[in-house]
């Protein structure tokens, strides 16, 4: 047999207060969930590393690096890491002059990022700077640089 306990209309006192603490504390909760263990609201894989996954602490990559890339097309170019992973930058390229970079690293030091010239850069951070290909269109290669 259920029994079944009907509540006033009205509450007062520290019943309401306990019940604004519990929908408070549940819906943060709520809130909450959705974004994964990254933090940013957009991010739902799951990743618990710092930098381009609103981690806790900055990015373990964070700084400016300077370098060259090589392949079908050669150059230089200069990007920075901000604390969040995010990383922008500017190259020179000999078939195509000036190019911008944008991009993002994540805790593990994976990095991918696209020029305005039209390249995807693929890659990773670590001890000894940065490295990784390059493709845009038919031309490919290889870039590498070092903290600054």
């Amino acid at each position: 047999m259920v029994t079944r306990t009907r509540i006033g209309s009205r509450l007062s006192g520290p019943g309401i207060a306990f019940l604004g603490l519990l929908v408070g504390i549940l819906g943060l909760g709520i809130a909450a969930g959705p974004m994964g263990c990254g933090g940013r609201p957009d991010d739902t894989s799951g990743s618990s590393g710092d930098g381009g996954s609103g981690g806790s602490g900055p990015s373990p990559f964070a700084g400016t690096y300077s370098g060259t890339f090589a392949g079908d097309d050669t150059g230089t170019f200069s990007v920075t890491v901000d604390d969040m992973g995010d990383i922008t930058g500017t190259g020179d390229s000999t078939a195509d002059g000036a190019f911008t970079i944008t991009g993002t690293v994540n805790g593990a030091g994976s990095m991918s990022g696209t020029t305005s010239n039209g390249a995807d850069w693929t890659g990773a951070f670590g001890e000894d700077g940065l490295d990784g290909t390059w493709t845009n269109g038919a031309d490919s290669g290889t870039f590498t640089a070092d903290e600054v």
